[in-house]
């Protein structure tokens, strides 16, 4: 079993100025598909993958940092507006 390679420290720092202001987010993954929701925590799971966990509809989905090809702050006023990883 491989161990999943973290993102950038810069990038990871972002995400979590993201999960400390609540903002809302637009994601789109390496796959082609897309989630929104309000960024709540940062997570690292058993098997060492890293994770965001969204806010969504009365719900939370968990998406892998390592999926996630492009962030873009939807909140007004946010401290950054998009991330590449």
């Amino acid at each position: 079993m491989t161990t999943p390679t973290p993102i950038a420290c810069d990038l990871h720092d972002h995400i979590e100025v993201a999960c400390l202001f609540r903002y809302e987010l637009a994601i789109q993954l390496r796959d082609g598909t897309s989630v929104t929701g309000k960024a709540l925590t940062t997570r690292t799971l058993g098997d060492k993958t890293e994770h965001l966990l969204l806010g969504t509809k009365g719900d939370s989905t968990s998406v892998p940092l390592n999926d996630i090809r492009q962030i873009d702050v939807t909140t007004p006023g946010a401290r950054f507006s998009s991330l590449s990883l």
